[in-house]
């Protein structure tokens, strides 16, 4: 069977798990105490006071400019490394585990050669290392060395790379012609750059072809072609209007899926069936998790989700009901053949990641949900909703305010001083 043909079925086989899951209630989501909650926020923010407090001190003017920056990045990245030493949130143990598995230092190699390319913002280097921590996470759970690789720059930086392009001010026609000779190039038929960002696109994929020989690792390539054309697909998102127009529920999976999936195979090289099967599941409930997320914005630009399409005349409950299901599902059933180092106690935190992002999803996007569902569901979050609602107000306000005295490039000479 292809990898095409593999891919097929497991998400038909998810969609029918999809429906078959109960969506009266949810189940099994961590409780969490008024004294837990407050001692967390407590905690939360120190951190947050304190970090910010050492920013409005970066080093500007100084006789001894380069020494003071250096002392100003090592005092603030000591403190970062000693507050996550400290917490005593109980989830808190798998961060400390993979921050000894070097994701720290891997992050700063990565941040350091992405600051190489002017043309990227904060944003896009941002967007492109969360890929990368998802495959750094992989590595540990399928049994790889924690490192930084040629194809996990490569292949999370293509994401800034090829949304910059799709959604710069090209025509039609120009993008539908990148589109084609992408494809010629995951293909490994050489094409020739229209531009310095088709230029860099295809260089991404000479990283990774640097790293996995074609013939040898074939499905590498097989998993980038389904993440494109699950990619192009979903533009059809942004076509539908009402339910049953498209299969929303298909174009999501193969999205989400696929994007893990090549995580997956970009690590390994290949994988198992049963590797497979949870790399796709677990593409599919992130990708719900951000559709969560994204309720209003994708309503507001009028791309159609299985979330923003319902809440024009739904409320959400019972469908995220059915998210919280499908979380249990994979992160316990279908993760079952994956056993990696203390996975008794890594899972349940993946699992409880998962769970927030939805979680905070729905505290965003309340108008959505019933009143009695919102009541009853704070009792699953690690913070009181008004300690929630006001990090996310005033947090951001409080550090544009201390930002706005530094330009992109200042915030960038920052960044690569705490990369060192």
């Amino acid at each position: 069977m292809t990898l095409n043909n593999k891919f097929i079925y497991c998400i038909d086989e998810y969609k029918k798990l999809w429906y078959l899951q109960d969506s009266s209630c949810y189940t099994k989501l961590q409780t969490y105490s008024y004294e837990e909650k407050r001692k967390n926020e407590l905690e939360i923010n120190k951190i947050i006071d304190t970090v910010l407090d050492r920013f409005k001190l970066w080093p500007n003017k100084s006789l001894y400019l380069e020494e003071d920056r250096k002392a100003w990045a090592i005092d603030l990245n000591n403190f970062i490394n000693d507050s996550i030493s400290n917490i005593s949130i109980d989830e808190c143990f798998a961060i400390k585990h993979f921050i000894s598995k070097g994701i720290m230092d891997i992050t700063k190699s990565f941040i350091n050669d992405s600051l190489k390319n002017e043309d990227l913002s904060l944003n896009d280097i941002g967007q492109a290392i969360r890929n990368a921590w998802i495959m750094n996470i992989l590595q540990f759970m399928l049994d790889i060395k924690v490192e930084y690789t040629p194809s996990i720059f490569g292949y999370s930086m293509l994401y800034p790379y090829t949304d910059n392009l799709i959604d710069s001010n090209i025509i039609f026609e120009e993008k539908e012609n990148f589109n084609k000779k992408f494809n010629k190039r995951l293909q490994g038929i050489d094409v020739f750059p229209s531009n310095k960002l088709e230029a860099e696109i295809y260089r991404m994929v000479e990283l990774i072809e640097s790293q996995f020989d074609r013939e040898i690792f074939p499905e590498v390539y097989e998993s980038l072609l389904l993440i494109h054309t699950s990619q192009m697909n979903s533009l059809k998102q942004q076509t539908t209007s009402c339910p049953f127009e498209k299969d929303i529920a298909d174009i999501s999976f193969k999205k989400g899926g696929s994007s893990v999936l090549a995580d997956g195979y970009l690590i390994k090289g290949e994988l198992t069936e049963e590797e497979i099967k949870f790399t796709l599941g677990f593409g599919i409930i992130l990708q719900l998790c951000d559709d969560i997320q994204d309720i209003q914005s994708d309503i507001d630009s009028k791309s159609a989700t299985i979330y923003s399409l319902s809440a024009k005349g739904h409320k959400l409950d019972m469908l995220t009901n059915k998210l919280f299901r499908l979380i249990e599902h994979v992160l316990t059933t279908d993760i079952q053949p994956i056993k990696f180092e203390h996975d008794e106690k890594i899972v349940p935190f993946m699992q409880q990641c998962c769970n927030f992002i939805a979680l905070d999803g729905i505290m965003t996007h309340k108008s959505y949900f019933t009143k009695d569902y919102i009541k009853d569901i704070e009792k699953y979050l690690p913070v009181t909703p008004k300690f929630l609602n006001n990090i996310k107000a005033k947090t951001p306000k409080k550090f544009n305010k201390i930002m706005k005295k530094f330009d992109e490039n200042e915030l960038k000479t920052i960044i690569t001083y705490m990369s060192v």
